[in-house]
C-alpha cells in the first residue's frame, strides 16, 4: 500500500493512505457496477451483438479482480412472507409464538385511495420519479 502511495503521489501531491484507499474502493465500485450490467445483459437472453459493452476505459485491465468481486447483498423490500397456516385468533397466535404476535400492525404507515386526494397521490408520484 505504501508503494501505491508513493507512485500516486507522483499524480496527486496531497495523496495518503485514505485517499489511497478511498481510490482503490471507488474503482473496484465502478467495476462491480460495470461487471453487473454485462452480466445482466447476458442473462436477458439477448443477441451477442447486443451485450453491454464496458465504457470504462481501465474495464478489460481490472478483469483479473472479476473473481474477487463479490455482489452487494440486496436489501430486502418485500416483507418475510407470512406463515401457511395463521392463526385465527391473536390469543391462537400469542398461544403458539411467546411474544408479540404476528397480527399486529407494522409501524409503517399504509396508506389506501381514500386516504389521499388524487391530486395528492399525483404529487407524491411525482416526487417519488425526481428523488
Amino acid at each position: 500500500m505504501e508503494k501505491l502511495m508513493e507512485f500516486l503521489k507522483t499524480r496527486v501531491p496531497n495523496a495518503d493512505l485514505d485517499f489511497v484507499d478511498k481510490k482503490i474502493g471507488s474503482l473496484r465500485s465502478k467495476l462491480r457496477k460495470e461487471l453487473q450490467k454485462v452480466h445482466k445483459s447476458m442473462r436477458s437472453g439477448a443477441a451477442a451483438e447486443e451485450v453491454y459493452i464496458p465504457s470504462l476505459w481501465y474495464y478489460s485491465r481490472m478483469r483479473f479482480l472479476e473473481d474477487q468481486i463479490e455482489a452487494r447483498e440486496s436489501l430486502l423490500t418485500l416483507p418475510a412472507p407470512l406463515p401457511s397456516s395463521l392463526p385465527s385468533t391473536p390469543a391462537e397466535a400469542s398461544e403458539d409464538q411467546p411474544g408479540p404476535s404476528i397480527l399486529e400492525e407494522n409501524e409503517e404507515p399504509r396508506w389506501s385511495q381514500e386516504d389521499l386526494s388524487q391530486d395528492e397521490a399525483l404529487e407524491c408520484g411525482t416526487q417519488e420519479e425526481v428523488g
